[in-house]
């Protein structure tokens, strides 16, 4: 993972977790709660984007920003992460206002993913494509009908020409 991703996961994974103390949850916070709350933030978010298959492994990536414990309840291990170092609360409420910009820039980077912009786009140009494709080919058939009825137009009237020459004929012979 390179430092840039790193930097961003940890704003994010502190986001979540801020985000949970904000709603009255107490640190340390469930592993389930912050894949929740990561979940809300970007929906797309995946732990294999970082290369990762679960979270806990995301998780472990920051052993001197986050401390992992667990708890055994029914037979069953939960998780819980907790900032190391936690921040004073003056410290934590300038953090408040500094995690609002990061989520604003998180959400503006990520919701409104360029790759994803990108993917829109370059799929509108594919329909795009496909569409011109679709239209001429339209365009085409509706000459070739055209053709085929002026042809059939062409047909009917030496039809009726014919028609009316049976006719003529037929009442001659009849007339005799």
């Amino acid at each position: 993972m390179i430092e840039e991703e790193r930097k961003k996961l940890i704003k994010i994974i502190r986001l979540a977790i801020n985000y949970a103390e904000r709603t009255g949850v107490k640190q340390p916070v469930s592993l389930k709660s912050i894949g929740s709350i990561l979940k809300k933030i970007d929906p797309n978010f995946t732990y294999a984007q970082f290369g990762k298959e679960k979270l806990i492994h995301l998780i472990k990536e920051f052993p001197k920003e986050l401390r992992i414990s667990s708890e055994k309840e029914d037979s069953r291990l939960n998780f819980f992460v907790e900032e190391i170092n936690p921040r004073e609360n003056k410290q934590r409420e300038s953090e408040h206002i500094e995690n609002k910009s990061i989520e604003m820039e998180f959400l503006t980077d990520n919701l409104i993913n360029k790759d994803i912009v990108d993917s829109y786009l370059k799929m509108l140009a594919r329909v795009s494509s496909r569409h011109s494709k679709m239209l001429r080919q339209l365009e085409m058939e509706v000459d070739r009908l055209k053709a085929d009825f002026e042809s059939d137009k062409k047909e009917m009237v030496q039809l009726e020409d014919i028609k009316g020459k049976i006719n003529k004929d037929l009442n001659k012979w009849i007339t005799k």
